[in-house]
C-alpha cells in the first residue's frame, strides 16, 4: 500500500512538472503578444485624429489632407483587422483557464466586446465618407432639392458623430480597465464589462444632449433659464398698446450682431401682435444714417418712440453687462414712455400747509417717530411714471378760492391740521363739476401718548393750546386770509360750511368736537383728535365719513410685527378687495399680494348721500376699531370686517367750463377724463408713506391702479414686468440670531443627532454581547465536541494513513479559543452536554 502510494505521488509530480513546463511556456509566448495587443487601443485613437486632422485642420493642403486621412483610415482598418486575429483578438492566449467574472464576460467576451467597438467606429468613418463630396456623388446623394440634400446631409452628420462617440467612448473605457490584467493570469470580465457599460451611458448622454440642443435650435421654442432675464410686455403695457387709434413708431437702432439688439426685438415683437398701430422698426444706425439724423440718434442702443411731434427716447446700450439692470426693468421704462407719447400730459395737485405726507415731519418729540412714515417720494414717482405732472396746491396757490382749471387729479395725503372752510368749499366745488379727489385720512397721526379728554386734546401737533385758536386760524379767520365774502371764520360756527356737520377745528379752546358723521363719546381717547376731525370734513365731500378708533387685530396671523410689542396689532395687511375697476388687478391677485395698512380708521357712508360708494378694501375677520388706544380687545368693542377704502362716483352738477382762449402753457380739459366726479377715500395715509410703499409693493400697485381709475385708464390697470432682483435686508437681530445659530446651533444639533443615534444602536449590542456570553458559549461547546469525530471519519476515510492526524485534531486548540477544546463530559454547569 505504502509503495502504491508513493509511485502514485510520483506520477502526480511528473504530470505537475509537466503541466508548469507547458503552462510556463505558454506564458512566454503569450505574453509579447499581450503587450503588443495593449496597443492596438492607442493606435486606433491615433488613427481617428490623423482623420480628423486630414479632414478639419490640413484641408488647405490637398496633399497632407490625402497623407493624414489616408494613413488614419488604414490605421483604424488595420487595428481592427488584427482584433480578429486569434493570437492577439483575444485577451490573454490561455484557452479554458481564463475565468469568467461573475456577472462579466470571460477572455472570449472581452475580446468580442472590443472587436465589436472597433467595427462601430469603422461604420461610423463610412457614415463620414456618405457626407463628403466624393461620397454623395458616388451614392446618388448629390441629386434631389435643395432641402432635400440639406436634410439629408444633417442627418448623416448627425449619425457619424453618434456612432463615433458610441464607439470610441467605451472603448477606452475598456482599454483602461483591461491594462492591468494583460499580464495577469486571469481576467476579471466584470470589471472589463463594468468600464465599457460606463463609457457606453457617459456617451449616450452626451449624444442626447446634443441631439437636444440640436432639435431645440432648430424649433421656434425659447426657454430661458439663466440667471438674467429681460422683463417680458405685460399685461397693462400691452392693454396700453391695444388702445391705441394712431400709428406709434417704435425705432430701435443696434448693431446687427448684437447680443442686446435680440433681446429688445424679443420684447418689441411680442408688444407689436398687440396692435397693428404699434409699428416696430429695428435698424442698424450706421446704415441708415438719414433715419439716425431725423430722429437725432447718435449712439447705438436706443428706441426712440414717436407720435406725431412727440417723441421719446429709452436708453439701453449695447453691451449686454451694462445694458442688462436696464433690460430687466425694459417693460416699466417702456410702458412710462408709451404713456407720454399716448396721450397728453396730465397735471395732479398735492394739497399742501396741512401736515400732508412729503412735507416737513412733525415738531417735537414725534419729529424722530413719524419722519420716515411721512416721505411720498414714492407716490410723486409713480405720478410722474404715469405722465403726471405733479405741483403743490396751497392757499398761495389757490386753494381757498378755486382749484386750478389744470387739474386732472388733486390728491389730499394725510394731513395733520384741519383745512378752512374756504378750502372745503373749494374741493367741494371742484368735486361738483367732475374732479378727480384722492383722500387719505390719518387718524393716528399723534402718539398714543396723547390722549383726548372731554376738554380737547391734551397737547401734541394739531391740538390747540389752552387759550390758543386752532392750528390754521386765528379770532379773525385763516392764518394770513381774510374771509373774501364777509362769512365768520372758520371754527366760529357749524353752520359756516354748507352741508357739514360740524366745521373743522370749530370747537372753541377747553371743548372737544367730535367728527362730523359719528357720534364717539366724549370721554374716548382719540389719537389725533385735530386731524381726525379735519379728515371726516374731507371724507363727507363724498358722502364718506370716517368712524372714530384705530382699528387692530390681536390674531398673531393678521398683524405684522414690526416693533414686537402691542402697537404691531395696528400693521395690518389685507388681501380683501372688491370687484370695482380700482382694484381689479388686486382682486385678480389676492392669493399672493396684500396690502399694509397702519393705524387705519374705517369708513361708513352718509345717510342719504347722493353719491354712489364702493368699499373697495376691508379689513380681514376679527378686526376691532380700539377706542381707548390700548391695542387690546375690552369691552363695548366690537370685531368685524372693517371699510378700509372706499371708491365714490357721482354725476357732475356743474360742468367744467372751458376758456375760449386758453393761456399759453394751461392745456385744455382733458376730452379723455371721465365726465362724472370719482372720488377714492383710502382709511390710512400711512400705507402711501416711503416706509410702506417700500417695504410692500402690493401698496404701489393700488396707487397706480386707483390713479389710473380716477384718469378713466382703468383698462390700463396691471402690474408692469420687472426682473429686477429683489434685496435681501438685514437686520441687527437677524444677523445675530443667524449668527448663535450658525455657531453654536448647528454643532449641537449635530451633536444630538449623533448622541441619538449612538442611543438607539447600544441596547442590541448588548443583546448581542449577551447572547454571546450564554447560549453562544453553550453552541460553541457543542461545535467543539463534535469536531474530533467528524475529523476521526474524515482519517478513517483514508485521508490520513498513518494516524497523525487524529492525534493532531485530539490536540488542536480549537478556533477563537484559548484553551482546548473539552470533551463532552466536562460541559459547564447550565450547558446542554
Amino acid at each position: 500500500m505504502a509503495v502504491s502510494k508513493e509511485s502514485r505521488e510520483a506520477q502526480r509530480g511528473v504530470s505537475a512538472s509537466q503541466r508548469d513546463g507547458r503552462s510556463g511556456a505558454a506564458e512566454q509566448g503569450s505574453s509579447g503578444l499581450s503587450r503588443f495587443a495593449a496597443w492596438l487601443t492607442p493606435a486606433y485613437v491615433v488613427g481617428l485624429t490623423l482623420v480628423l486632422l486630414g479632414e478639419r485642420v490640413l484641408i488647405a493642403s490637398e496633399l497632407g489632407r490625402l497623407i493624414a486621412t489616408g494613413l488614419g483610415v488604414l490605421l483604424v482598418l488595420g487595428v481592427s483587422a488584427l482584433r480578429f486575429v486569434p493570437a492577439l483578438g483575444s485577451t490573454q492566449a490561455q484557452g479554458p483557464t481564463q475565468a469568467q467574472g461573475s456577472g462579466g464576460l470571460g477572455g472570449a467576451g472581452v475580446a468580442r466586446l472590443l472587436q465589436g467597438l472597433s467595427l462601430l467606429g469603422v461604420v461610423a468613418l463610412g457614415v463620414y465618407f456618405a457626407t463628403t463630396e466624393p461620397g454623395r456623388e458616388l451614392l446618388g446623394l448629390a441629386r434631389g432639392t435643395l432641402s432635400e440634400r440639406e436634410q439629408s446631409l444633417a442627418v448623416l452628420q448627425v449619425a457619424w458623430v453618434s456612432l463615433m462617440v458610441l464607439a470610441v467612448v467605451p472603448l477606452v473605457f475598456a482599454e483602461l480597465a483591461l491594462r492591468p490584467m494583460r499580464a495577469a493570469p486571469r481576467v476579471e470580465g466584470r470589471r472589463v464589462t463594468l468600464a465599457a457599460t460606463a463609457g457606453l451611458s457617459l456617451s449616450a448622454a452626451l449624444v442626447y444632449c446634443s441631439l437636444f440642443v440640436y432639435a431645440a435650435g432648430a424649433s421656434d421654442v425659447k426657454l430661458d433659464f439663466s440667471y438674467f432675464k429681460t422683463s417680458a410686455p405685460s399685461e397693462s403695457t400691452r392693454r396700453i398698446a391695444e388702445s391705441l387709434t394712431e400709428p406709434v413708431r417704435v425705432v430701435a437702432f443696434f448693431p446687427d450682431v448684437n447680443e442686446v439688439r435680440g433681446e429688445v426685438k424679443g420684447y418689441l415683437d411680442e408688444l407689436a401682435k398687440a396692435s397693428p398701430h404699434f409699428q416696430v422698426e429695428i435698424h442698424d444706425r450706421l446704415l441708415a444714417p438719414g433715419l439716425a439724423r431725423e430722429l437725432r440718434v447718435t449712439q447705438d442702443g436706443v428706441i426712440v418712440l414717436t407720435r406725431g411731434t412727440v417723441t421719446e427716447v429709452l436708453r439701453l446700450g449695447t453691451e449686454l453687462r451694462p445694458a442688462a439692470r436696464k433690460l430687466k426693468t425694459l417693460d416699466r421704462d417702456l410702458q412710462e414712455r408709451l404713456l407720454k407719447v399716448v396721450r397728453k400730459r396730465r397735471v395732479a395737485y398735492l394739497t399742501v400747509g396741512h401736515g400732508e405726507l412729503g412735507e416737513k415731519p412733525l415738531t417735537g418729540a414725534q419729529s424722530a417717530e413719524t419722519a420716515e412714515w411721512r416721505g411720498a417720494t414714492i407716490l410723486k414717482k409713480q405720478l410722474e411714471a404715469q405722465n403726471y405732472l405733479v405741483k403743490n396746491l396751497g392757499l398761495g396757490d389757490g386753494l381757498g378760492s378755486q382749484v386750478p382749471e389744470d387739474a386732472t387729479l388733486v390728491l389730499v395725503l394725510g394731513p395733520t391740521e384741519p383745512f378752512a372752510a374756504e378750502e372745503l368749499a373749494s374741493l367741494r366745488a371742484y368735486a361738483e363739476r367732475g374732479g378727480k379727489l384722492f383722500i387719505a385720512v390719518d387718524p393716528d397721526v399723534v402718539s398714543t401718548g396723547v390722549a383726548v379728554t372731554a376738554d380737547g386734546p391734551a397737547g401734541g401737533p394739531g391740538s390747540p393750546a389752552d387759550g390758543a385758536a386752532p392750528p390754521g386760524s386765528s379770532a379773525d379767520g385763516p392764518a394770513g386770509v381774510a374771509p373774501a365774502d364777509g362769512t365768520a371764520a372758520p371754527g366760529s360756527s357749524a353752520d359756516e360750511v354748507p352741508g357739514s356737520a360740524a366745521s373743522p377745528g370749530s370747537a372753541a379752546p377747553g371743548q372737544a368736537a367730535p367728527p362730523a358723521g359719528s357720534a364717539a363719546p366724549a370721554d374716548v381717547a382719540n389719537p389725533g383728535a385735530a386731524g381726525a376731525r379735519g379728515a371726516a370734513g374731507l371724507a363727507e365731500l363724498v358722502g364718506v365719513s370716517l368712524s372714530p378708533g384705530v382699528l387692530a387685530n390681536d390674531s398673531p396671523a393678521k398683524h405684522l410685527r414690526l416693533r414686537y410689542n402691542d402697537s404691531d396689532r395696528a400693521l395690518l395687511p389685507t388681501n380683501e378687495f372688491s370687484s370695482h375697476a380700482s382694484v381689479s388687478t388686486l382682486g385678480r391677485n389676492a392669493a399672493r399680494v396684500a396690502v399694509v395698512v397702519r393705524g387705519a380708521g374705517s369708513l361708513v357712508q352718509v345717510p342719504g348721500a347722493p353719491t354712489h360708494v364702493d368699499f373697495a378694501v376691508r379689513s380681514r375677520s376679527g378686526t376691532f376699531a380700539d377706542l381707548n388706544g390700548n391695542f387690546s380687545f375690552d369691552s363695548g368693542e366690537e370685531r368685524k370686517v372693517f371699510n378700509l377704502a372706499a371708491a365714490v362716483t357721482q354725476k357732475a352738477s356743474t360742468p367744467a367750463a372751458k376758456p375760449d382762449e386758453p393761456e399759453v402753457g394751461k392745456p385744455l380739459t382733458d376730452p379723455s377724463l371721465p365726465q362724472d366726479m370719482r372720488a377714492f377715500v383710502l382709511a390710512d395715509a400711512d400705507a402711501l408713506s416711503d416706509f410702506v410703499m417700500g417695504k410692500a409693493p402690493s401698496n404701489q400697485l393700488l396707487f397706480v391702479d386707483v390713479v389710473r381709475w380716477l384718469g378713466g385708464e382703468e383698462s390700463f390697470a396691471g402690474e408692469a414686468t420687472s426682473e429686477e432682483d429683489v434685496p435681501i435686508e438685514h437686520t441687527k437681530d437677524g444677523d445675530t440670531l443667524w449668527f448663535y445659530s450658525t455657531i453654536l446651533g448647528a454643532p449641537l444639533l449635530v451633536l444630538g443627532l449623533g448622541l441619538w443615534l449612538g442611543r438607539r444602536r447600544s441596547p442590541p449590542r448588548r443583546a448581542a454581547r449577551a447572547r454571546s456570553g450564554g447560549d453562544g458559549g453553550a453552541r460553541r461547546t457543542q461545535a467543539e465536541a463534535r469536531r474530533p469525530e467528524q475529523k476521526k471519519g474524515s482519517a478513517a476515510d483514508g485521508v490520513a494513513s498513518d494516524g497523525a492526524s487524529e492525534d493532531s485534531a485530539a490536540d488542536e486548540p480549537a478556533q477563537g479559543t484559548d484553551e482546548a477544546p473539552r470533551s463532552a463530559d466536562e460541559t459547564k454547569p447550565g450547558e446542554e452536554p
